[in-house]
């Protein structure tokens, strides 16, 4: 799995702004390697252009709800190789998480869901992400788009939103990070084109 590291040093920054530290965790099977990197260059190609989307008839971003949980289960199932418990997507569409997906209509497309946690609560491999256990980080748990609806920015229109609405206002977490499978290159590239940068491969 890819993890992905946001580090806002300027609160004025978005997620391409050059003053932020960006990095990623790979995890793989059934070996690890880890690396870090810092970005200080500018990465705006990813932005509003992908927004556009959100003005056209019957498109709009908003938080999941009960409403939504079959759709949430079967775009899960479709696009992820885990078998999750019914107990998470009913957490998710109760409000336990942070989720929200961009909407055709009444149509769910696609879909992310994260957490925000202190880096002390979370799985020792992600604890070295930042030494002080009291840091406020946002964990992505999960980014989906369904396969009709692929290659339209929308996964670019979810992590904007993400960053606007949750990691840039207060209480300012410092972190965003993520899994994903190693030899999903094409999630690897995505947040590459982010800015992102390979932070660590995980056994």
């Amino acid at each position: 799995m890819l993890s992905n590291c946001h580090l806002p040093s300027n609160r004025g920054n978005n997620i391409n702004g050059s003053q932020n530290d960006l990095a990623q965790i790979i995890i793989d099977s059934p070996r690890d390697l880890q690396f870090a990197t810092t970005s200080n260059s500018s990465n705006n190609n990813n932005n509003s252009s992908n927004n556009s989307i959100l003005t056209a008839n019957g498109w709009k971003i908003e938080n999941v709800a009960v409403k939504d949980f079959d759709a949430v289960r079967q775009l899960c199932r479709d696009s992820f190789p885990l078998d999750y418990p019914e107990s998470w997507f009913e957490e998710v569409v109760n409000g336990r998480f942070i989720a929200f997906g961009v909407y055709n209509g009444d149509f769910l497309t696609s879909l992310l869901v994260a957490e925000l946690k202190r880096i002390g609560d979370c799985d020792p491999e992600d604890r070295e992400l930042d030494t002080n256990p009291d840091s406020l980080v946002v964990y992505i748990l999960s980014l989906a788009v369904h396969q009709l609806y692929r290659r339209k920015g929308i996964a670019s229109i979810l992590l904007d939103h993400l960053i606007k609405t949750v990691v840039d206002v207060p209480p300012y977490p410092k972190l965003v990070f993520l899994h994903v499978l190693a030899t999903n290159y094409g999630a690897i590239n995505f947040y590459k084109r982010f800015g992102f940068q390979h932070f660590a491969t995980l056994a």
